[in-house]
């Protein structure tokens, strides 16, 4: 249930029907107050709240917070951190603070290869924890969470300036972790301060952020971003987030792929958000961090019905009319047995509508995919639901995605949030696997998209047009900055349906801070060449790496882009790559010499 501090809202957009995320349809509206916020309590008086928003703020957005009531004598607050090294915010959490049972990072830190520490204001048990040069700039510590001698928790502003006295006069709180900068201040949003900080404010990106409500909830939240499902958010927005969950007082934390919510006990060590360092919408993404802020309590009180996802297997390609098989699979974790006759699986987003898989004859009901087995699970057990699906009839290739929550017949929804048992198809009107000239293309939707991996890249809105590309799809990009942000790459493994020669060309499309040169290996049946592009120079066209190279049929050879020449502020765009059947000569008028 949502609480009474969502005083504000927003509109928010929910998918009718499967999604064709190429063909987008109208949204359709829906209340911040009265969207299903999917809610588990972690700890005594701490409790975590996920929704995923298909348009707040007009884009899609991933919203993942801890509120802990200050006001129960069971919950305190503490700052787990390294002074000179980094460990992930699900690890350090725990680990120095094993009564821990949700938290979320901390500060900007020193970002150089093997370093460590912070690199804005900390001070624990009044003892000041010391920064890394160079410092963050003024705005990155201009406010922070703070505890008094009696562990009373606030957010404060820092007293003096940046230049010059900065936290010192500040002798009331032994504990501050401060970062920056301050987003909303005695329910103000300074707009225009946040805006002149510039690109670290105005653009969108994971963001992590800290707050306390009139009625005493400490808030922690994450925006995620960087994904197809997450645009993340700029800091004007990131406090009005903060000032509709009833924050009067809150300030930004580090983001990008160190934005992380963790919460004990649950899955994939604790990352309840999606973090973003790996590029994609799952829990895997999360970056070490230097510090982080850890909400102590005793343990929750079970609950009747609740649940996890185990597992979701599918087949992510189709072609049009074929059928699959998919299970979908839950652990029963609360206290009640759950039976076949009073729990089902139905299509979420909105619930209970027809879906665009439906398979007459297999499923109980248009919206009711299978029947639970085994028809009574226990606490602690395994309901499996399996069941065919149908690709829906397609004349271009398409994105479908199918969203699924439980209910108790006669009661509603319970356990995992209304998207976290979901699957995303593509839809293909024909099969061209056996095609001599191809493409593979970075993103979901495009031409063999399956045969494309990379280091942790990112997706951008930035399209490719470049003729024969899917247009529409965006692309990866990932960040040239070697000594910052480490080595990536993109690699295109391409399966050759016949043996023997073929040019390959790549491409990509104009995206912001390209940068030169940028790195090509094209592994054939001959060794390694090696190409280096500017991609600065033009964008949309088809630029060929050498003149032509032999490849065995099959999973043989791939062409791979990377960072390793350059180490420059700006990014690298993988768009798609092209590879072109050449046939041997047929030679009809033989001359003799």
């Amino acid at each position: 249930m949502l609480h009474q501090h969502f005083y504000k809202s927003l509109t928010s957009a929910i998918r009718v029907g499967a999604l064709l995320s190429l063909l987008v349809a109208p949204a359709l509206a829906e209340d911040l107050n009265t969207v299903d916020w999917f809610e588990r309590e972690v700890g005594n008086g701490v409790v975590w709240r996920y929704y995923r928003f298909d348009s707040l703020f007009g884009s899609k957005q991933s919203i993942t917070y801890i509120e802990a009531d200050l006001g129960n004598p069971a919950v305190s607050v503490e700052f787990p951190y390294l002074a000179a090294s980094r460990q992930a915010t699900s690890s350090m959490i725990p680990g120095q603070f094993p009564n821990a049972v949700a938290g979320c990072n901390g500060t900007y830190f020193d970002t150089a290869a093997g370093g460590g520490g912070h690199r804005s204001y900390l001070r624990i048990n009044n003892t000041e924890i010391p920064w890394v040069e160079p410092r963050f700039s003024g705005w990155g510590w201009d406010s922070g969470i703070a505890k008094t001698a009696a562990d009373a928790v606030s957010i404060v502003t820092r007293p003096g300036t940046a230049g010059g006295t900065g936290w010192t006069p500040d002798v009331t709180h032994p504990d501050i972790l401060s970062c920056g900068p301050q987003l909303i201040k005695a329910s103000v949003i300074d707009s225009s301060y946040l805006t002149g900080i510039g690109s670290h404010c105005t653009g969108r990106h994971p963001r992590t952020a800290a707050g306390i409500t009139s009625t005493n909830k400490l808030i922690l939240v994450v925006a995620d971003g960087r994904t197809d499902d997450a645009a993340g958010m700029t800091c004007v927005e990131t406090g009005q987030l903060l000032e509709m969950l009833g924050v009067t007082d809150g300030f930004n934390l580090d983001g990008g792929g160190s934005s992380t919510i963790w919460a004990k006990g649950e899955p994939y060590s604790g990352v309840v958000n999606y973090p973003s360092d790996n590029g994609a919408y799952d829990h895997l993404g999360q970056r070490s961090c230097s510090n982080a802020i850890a909400v102590v309590s005793s343990a929750a009180t079970p609950v009747a019905r609740d649940a996890r996802v185990n597992s979701i297997t599918f087949n992510g390609t189709m072609i049009k009319n074929e059928t699959q098989t998919v299970t979908i699979s839950y652990k029963n974790i609360g206290t009640e047995t759950w039976t076949a006759a009073d729990t089902r699986m139905v299509t979420s987003r909105p619930t209970a509508r027809v879906s665009a898989f439906y398979t007459s004859g297999s499923w109980v009901s248009t919206s009711v995919p299978a029947t639970m087995t085994p028809a009574s699970v226990a606490p602690n057990g395994t309901a499996t639901f399996q069941f065919t699906v149908t690709a829906p009839e397609v004349a271009l290739s398409a994105i479908y995605e199918e969203n699924f929550q439980l209910e108790k017949v006669g009661v509603g929804r319970f356990g995992p949030a209304n998207n976290e048992a979901r699957f995303k198809v593509v839809v293909y009107p024909t099969d061209t696997s056996g095609a001599t000239n191809f493409l593979i293309e970075p993103r979901v939707g495009g031409q063999n998209f399956t045969l494309y991996t990379d280091s942790g890249m990112a997706d951008t809105a930035a399209n490719c047009t470049a003729p024969g590309a899917t247009g529409t799809i965006g692309m990866r990009y990932g960040s040239t900055y070697v000594s910052v942000a480490g080595s990536k790459y993109a690699l295109w493994s391409p399966t050759f349906p016949q043996a023997g020669n073929y040019r390959v060309y790549v491409a990509w499309g104009s995206g912001s801070n390209r940068r030169t040169p940028i790195t090509y290996h094209v592994t054939h049946a001959g060794g390694i060449d090696t190409f280096q592009l500017d991609q600065s120079s033009t964008s949309n066209v088809w630029m060929q790496l050498g003149t032509e190279f032999a490849f065995a049929a099959g999973a043989s050879g791939s062409v791979r882009m990377t960072n390793e020449d350059i180490d420059l502020s700006g990014s690298m765009y993988a768009g798609p790559v092209k590879f072109e059947f050449v046939p041997a000569a047929d030679v009809t008028d033989w001359c003799l010499y």
